[in-house]
């Protein structure tokens, strides 16, 4: 028969509390039998009356396993800009599960920034854009806009801007 005592029992779970560790209580045969891993009903309500009493979570195997499988797992932020005028870097960068990703915007000159959204959804302007804890994939799309027209005393500009937001000026009359 098994000579481990509920008192050793609810030492390990005590210790495993102090210390933050998972304990891994593993029961075979809950009977009166003389085999190796057999544990008595009494002792097994004993058991299982302190662990109840002590608040810990209780897992089994397959909830333990989806608890720790994000901190194995790698995760994408993809970054991309529409409608041009502008850049974003990195394009793509994978993380750890909880890590940080920071995504710098550059837009073109005479731009702004004019949105960003994570996975669809419209968030907080900012340069770089952070995401705190990286849990999931990401898809940052950010837009650039022109910025209001500049009024200056020089010569007037035809056309439509080139390659930069700048928008065309009108000289004074």
């Amino acid at each position: 028969m098994n000579t481990t005592t509920p008192a050793e029992v609810q030492g390990w779970i005590d210790h495993a509390r102090a210390n933050d560790y998972w304990l891994v209580l593993m029961y075979h045969q809950i009977d009166y039998g003389p085999g190796e891993y057999s544990t008595t009903p009494e002792n097994f309500d004993t058991e299982m009356q302190y662990l109840h009493g002590t608040g810990v979570a209780v897992l089994t195997m397959q909830q333990a396993l989806q608890e720790i499988r994000p901190y194995f797992q790698q995760y994408t932020v993809d970054a991309a800009v529409s409608h041009g005028l502008g850049s974003v870097t990195p394009v793509t960068q994978t993380l750890d599960y909880l890590q940080q990703a920071s995504v710098d915007l550059a837009p073109a000159a005479g731009c702004h920034i004019s949105s960003i959204k994570d996975n669809g959804v419209s968030m907080t302007l900012s340069d770089p854009y952070l995401i705190d804890q990286v849990r999931v994939d990401h898809q940052v799309e950010v837009s650039f806009a022109p910025s209001e027209p500049v009024l200056s005393s020089g010569p007037r500009t035809a056309g439509r801007p080139g390659p930069s937001c700048r928008t065309p000026t009108r000289s004074a009359c």
